[in-house]
């Protein structure tokens, strides 16, 4: 039987999800928990490889099992194994066929600035902090420039490993909101740190250090060296991963041995 996990975590003191030797991940953390709580080693398929310091609110990620297992059974001892900055918030049973990573429809993930004069220490690890002027309507046009299908090889990772940088953004937009603007950004998949690289392309069009043309024009040039920096990983969040309708089903809370 297929299970999927739906996990939030606060990735800061995490070196990303996947696992890597004598490092701390979220994967690590959530195969450690289900292993003991099954009694035997449980692996686990994420759905997005985030990286390190970056938080999810919405990843998922599947395993299987020989014998069925209750809801509560697995929230509660999950959630009682799990480190502080890590929990399972549901579970759900699927197809065989289901992958939490191939099956996925597209994710959401948001970016975070903080335009408060004073950088507060309780947002510290959940944005970054901008404390001089931004052109919101500048920031505007820089996203519509993402828009769309296009050559992404000038906001990719040196270490990237996806097949093509050819990517469709569906949403590429702003949200203001009291002191934070949120840089919102929808897609089917994306490569390694490409939002992070997009959100530094938008905060230099705030900043006034590139224009939308700029951006179209580095875009052309399919070369991470004419781009702006990385911004932080802590501004970002996964915050919504989409999956095909009926394709998970929630458990029930009943008892079960497993």
């Amino acid at each position: 039987m297929r299970y999927v996990l739906n996990i939030a975590y606060d990735g800061t003191d995490f070196h990303g999800w996947q696992k890597t030797p004598n490092q701390r991940t979220v994967q690590q953390a959530i195969e450690t928990a289900l292993s003991r709580l099954m009694k035997r080693r449980t692996d686990v398929t994420g759905a997005s490889r985030t990286d390190s310091g970056v938080h999810a609110y919405d990843q998922y990620a599947h395993f299987d099992s020989l014998k069925p297992l209750p809801r509560g059974m697995l929230l509660e001892g999950m959630n009682a194994l799990l480190p502080a900055d890590a929990r399972v918030k549901d579970v759900f049973s699927a197809p065989a066929a289901f992958s939490a990573r191939f099956s996925s429809l597209g994710k959401m993930y948001l970016y975070v600035i903080s335009t408060l004069p004073v950088a507060m220490p309780i947002l510290n690890r959940y944005s970054i902090s901008v404390r001089k002027p931004l052109d919101v309507a500048a920031m505007k046009q820089a996203c519509r420039v993402f828009v769309g299908r296009h050559d992404f090889s000038a906001f990719r990772a040196a270490s990237c490993c996806a097949r093509s940088p050819v990517k469709t953004i569906d949403t590429c937009s702003l949200l203001c909101r009291s002191h934070n603007i949120y840089i919102v950004v929808q897609a089917r998949s994306f490569m390694q740190y490409m939002v992070r690289n997009l959100a530094g392309a938008i905060l230099y069009a705030g900043l006034g250090k590139l224009r939308a043309g700029d951006i179209s024009a580095i875009m052309a040039t399919r070369d991470r060296r004419q781009a702006p920096p990385t911004a932080p990983a802590k501004g970002l969040f996964l915050v919504k991963m989409f999956y095909p309708a009926g394709r998970l089903k929630k458990l029930p809370l009943r008892e079960t041995q497993v």
